[in-house]
């Protein structure tokens, strides 16, 4: 009797605890603004179902076309906003980088998988600003010019490559970024994909794009899964991980010891990493361990750089009220618009033909263009631009974002705003071009694909 008594109290007890929390955010939603417009989700799993699993880019295109510039989600209580036009990321991005320039972060992809110390998942404080400062200054804007005779070079294998083998042209256009990438960061030529300074980055990018969808595993919502066996039945993500983990760790550290070993032997050639290494404190300082890891982890994101996109189409921040608070789902953005252009110039033999024409004009028959002909080619950097359009708790305009939301910038729609460009499904670079020059009036494509606020990769 008395046993069942107490269980009766211990129920009350809960019930009642569970309907004070129930009130207490009920009291707590009304007296502030809502949450911007989105779909309405369901108990526990929220808006999972919303939120896209392929093709993430036209998902979300869709949300933004029926819920407008701001959609909000949930996904196993975590909060996701979406921007899809260029004044609400400059608003949040730019305007507020102070409490919009954190990361997520991912029980899988930061702990699991041990991809922390890419500098675009780094939170946002002095770790990471040690990681940018070192990265700016391996390898300064300003220090592109002395790279061009290594971007000659590869061009002009890649032609040789191409007209050797015109059916494996892609395979070619890959070749050429991975070599230029790994001549600049480790000082080492290759001439195959399977070389083992470009296989591993290769699967590790694969990996890294299964892994960085929100929403997508549930060790991110529930992290004490960690702590899984991973021989359980279920536990696949625990396999996926390690593997995962083992390549990346084999793909950073096996290129920077054969530089470290050159180095110690005399036969390095200058590159970032050489320079990273020079620029070490004195081995009895004690920050020369930290110096090294950040070394590690710079060249690391270097040469994933050609593999992952640090904006891909819709960039992840996180939103913290803290001021001491940086893939690429998808192929890199320059490596992705390389491809993408052959498939536009099929498609657009038209303007496929004005850029020979102004090739022909401005260069010649006898050679080859050349970085000193670039202001000349005004249709050809015309070309470029739209390739890049083409191809791609805070209160805020008196809505409520809750700390901790999950921002992306949703860069493909953007890029295809009919208020921003018109005719936007259409291939025009003439859109930018007034007067015989490049019409600075017309939004730059890259000011939606390589980042935006504290994060930019300009």
């Amino acid at each position: 009797m008395d046993q069942a008594v107490s269980t009766s109290s211990l129920l009350c007890a809960c019930a009642a605890y569970i309907l004070t929390l129930l009130v207490v955010e009920r009291v707590r939603r009304s007296s502030r603004p809502p949450t911007p417009p989105g779909p309405k989700g369901y108990p526990i799993v929220g808006n999972i179902l919303d939120v896209p699993s392929e093709r993430i880019w036209e998902g979300y295109h869709k949300l933004a076309k029926r819920y407008g510039d701001m959609v909000y989600l949930e996904a196993f209580g975590q909060p996701i906003l979406v921007l899809s036009s260029f004044k609400r990321v400059n608003d949040l991005f730019e305007k507020r980088s102070n409490i919009y320039s954190d990361r997520p972060h991912s029980t899988m992809i930061n702990e699991l998988m041990n991809f922390k110390g890419f500098l675009g998942l780094i939170p946002y404080g002095s770790w990471w600003k040690r990681h940018r400062r070192a990265f700016q200054q391996s390898a300064k804007p300003f220090d592109l010019p002395k790279h061009h005779p290594l971007m000659v070079k590869y061009c002009g294998k890649f032609l040789k490559d191409v007209l050797a083998n015109p059916e494996g042209w892609s395979d070619s256009v890959r070749q050429v970024f991975s070599g230029m990438t790994v001549e600049l960061t480790y000082g080492v030529e290759t001439d195959s994909p399977d070389d083992p300074f470009v296989r591993d980055i290769v699967e590790v990018a694969e990996g890294f794009s299964m892994a960085a969808l929100p929403g997508r595993w549930l060790v991110d919502t529930f992290p004490s899964l960690k702590y899984v066996p991973s021989w359980l039945p279920g536990a696949g993500f625990k396999r996926f991980a390690e593997h995962f983990k083992v390549l990346h760790e084999r793909s950073r550290n096996e290129s920077f010891d054969h530089v470290l070993r050159a180095m110690k032997n005399g036969t390095s050639v200058p590159c970032m990493v050489t320079s990273l290494v020079n620029a070490f404190p004195h081995p009895d300082d004690p920050r020369r361990g930290e110096e090294e890891e950040i070394a590690r982890n710079i060249a690391a994101v270097t040469h994933a750089g050609r593999y992952f996109s640090a904006q891909g189409h819709g960039e992840p921040q996180r939103h913290s009220s803290e001021r001491i608070r940086q893939p690429p789902a998808g192929t890199d953005t320059t490596l992705g618009s390389a491809l993408t252009f052959y498939l536009l110039m099929a498609l657009h033999p038209d303007i496929q033909r004005n850029a020979q024409e102004e090739l022909d004009q401005v260069v010649g028959p006898r050679r080859l263009p050349d970085f000193e002909d670039r202001d000349k080619l005004v249709y050809c950097n015309a070309v470029l631009k739209e390739l890049m359009r083409y191809h791609q708790d805070d209160i805020y305009d008196g809505y409520f974002i809750p700390k901790g939301t999950i921002v992306m910038a949703n860069s493909w729609h953007i890029l295809h705003d009919q208020e921003l460009y018109e005719d936007p499904w259409s291939f025009k670079p003439e859109r930018y071009i007034k007067d015989g020059k490049i019409d600075t009036a017309v939004l730059d494509a890259s000011s939606a694909t390589f980042g935006f606020g504290r994060r930019d990769t300009h």
